[in-house]
């Protein structure tokens, strides 16, 4: 391990300092007010002394919840502290890439595509936690070339993984364990390869396993296994996405929203391109990858296993989620192009340039500094008819509404999809599912009773906008028309906002 880092030194140090700088400026721009708000949210409430899944409700393992106390405790209350952070930890992954797939590419083609990975989205420092995937692909290959003890400690990474995505350590996991036995298998040596990964899976069952003891002694493991089986489904159901079709790389019109379906599209259809070349690479020369570059094996089985991520919600994000088996195996398609390979390598070239594109446009466009308790964010001046980017004067206005009009020991309601706005205001929900998303509630007249006991003080309320899917716009009392019944019965219009957001105060 120490021969090739050492070999790739320059290398290495050059892609994490580019990585670094690019996901630092970046991660000025702009606020999610569901995911990135719902963590940011989650963690204040774990700092007051609440337990995820007991006291509020949480889609992600522990350590997705836990992990932003970390950045809080070292750089103080703020968004822009977990990103930091976040920042840190995802510069190490395109390193650790580049460490993996220079084993059956070429260094230039693999150094390009590690600065490509980086630049895909603009804030792909929300990916931070595959430092422990990839750290673990590497030392799982590397154990299998030096030393089996190895494997123990790749495993525990992927189990660490897990703790964070549990969707995305175990399909990693069984990615290896399944790649392991069909690039070894032949007569007599099944068992053989079964005893060699019992190290890995028993380092990638013992965080598992601390998990598991952890809920069984807070009585959380009944809430939390209830909430990976139904939650999923629900989400998969109500927001996927049509599958772009290809046409649509061609941009109907050139404002910003077309222009980056039509990339969409495009890297979507590269991956997929990339997933075909390969399978028929990979059917004329099984042997002989068999025999030397089994790797391309095991990720060839995680590209299988993780394609769906992309077929469900076709947006960047889980299209780049799906698709990062395609960036190693485009590395070494690329690699072995021969005369092709120079027309090849402007692939992942446009990925870098359109991914600075994308955060000079997103420099642009979040141009408006809004200070808050719990930090600073920048934010959008206006707001783009149809979509859930919330304009700097909205986020403002609703948190001097909340801030005006309740103490921090109030019970307020934000709803829906923004558990930001907590976070922002210095509030902290009282009710066990504070973000109501679409799907979020398992029952509607039971969160209704919960508002009644809990006496709620004012509501910031969006009845009319949301993400959208198949069907169009989701709107929230489309979904839950007895909680819009309720929130107009018991609480009168204050203010509204350009978007329809509602200011309301109890009657």
């Amino acid at each position: 391990m120490k021969k090739i880092i050492l070999k790739y030194k320059y290398y290495l140090i050059l892609i994490f300092v580019i990585v670094l700088t690019k996901s630092v400026y970046s991660s000025g721009f702009g606020f999610n007010l569901v995911d990135e708000g719902e963590y940011l949210h989650n963690a204040l409430r774990i700092l007051n002394g609440d337990v995820p899944y007991r006291d509020f409700f949480s889609y992600q393992p522990p350590l997705y919840n836990y992990w932003n106390i970390l950045a809080f405790k070292l750089l103080g209350i703020s968004p822009f502290s977990a990103r930091l952070v976040n920042s840190i930890f995802f510069s190490f992954v395109p390193v650790i890439f580049f460490l993996i797939t220079i084993r059956f590419s070429d260094k230039l083609t693999t150094f390009v595509i590690s600065i490509a990975f980086s630049f895909m989205v603009v804030n792909m420092e929300s990916l931070y936690y595959h430092v422990f995937s990839f750290l673990g692909l590497f030392l799982f290959f590397w154990a299998k070339d030096q030393s089996k003890n190895k494997l123990f400690f790749s495993g525990a990474l992927l189990g660490i993984t897990a703790l964070f995505r549990l969707d995305v350590g175990t399909l990693f996991f069984i990615g290896l364990i399944v790649g392991s036995l069909v690039a070894n298998f032949r007569k007599g040596s099944l068992l053989k390869g079964l005893k060699e990964n019992s190290l890995f899976f028993v380092g990638f069952c013992l965080p598992i396993f601390l998990m598991l003891t952890w809920m069984v002694e807070n009585d959380l493991l009944h809430r939390f296994i209830r909430i990976q089986l139904d939650t999923p489904l629900q989400i998969t159901s109500y927001n996927s996405l049509p599958l772009p079709k290809i046409r649509e790389i061609i941009p109907g019109n050139l404002n910003p929203s077309t222009l980056f379906h039509s990339y969409e599209t495009y890297v979507f259809y590269i991956i997929l391109l990339t997933y075909f070349s390969f399978g028929v690479w990979l059917f004329k020369n099984w042997k002989k990858v068999r025999s030397s570059n089994q790797e391309l094996i095991y990720f060839s089985v995680i590209a299988a296993i993780s394609a769906p991520y992309m077929l469900g919600r076709a947006d960047l994000g889980h299209i780049v989620k799906g698709g990062l088996a395609a960036f190693s195996i485009g590395a070494f398609l690329i690699s072995r192009s021969g005369n092709l390979r120079r027309y090849l390598m402007f692939v992942p070239i446009s990925f870098i340039v359109v991914g600075i594109a994308q955060v000079y446009w997103t420099s642009n466009f979040y141009n408006e500094l809004v200070e808050t308790n719990n930090g600073a964010i920048k934010l959008n001046r206006k707001w783009p008819v149809g979509t859930t980017l919330i304009s700097a004067g909205t986020i403002t206005k609703a948190i001097n509404f909340i801030e005006e009009n309740s103490n921090p020991s109030d019970t307020i309601l934000v709803a829906p999809y923004m558990p930001g706005l907590y976070f922002l205001s210095n509030r902290q929900a009282k009710i066990y599912v504070g973000n109501i998303l679409y799907t979020y509630l398992p029952d509607e007249s039971e969160f209704i009773r919960e508002l009644s006991e809990k006496n709620v003080r004012l509501i910031v309320y969006d009845p009319t906008n949301g993400s959208r899917n198949r069907y169009g716009a989701m709107k929230l009392r489309s979904y839950y028309p007895k909680l819009d019944s309720y929130i107009k019965e018991n609480f009168s219009i204050v203010d509204t906002s350009y978007e329809g957001w509602l200011f309301m105060l109890r009657r």
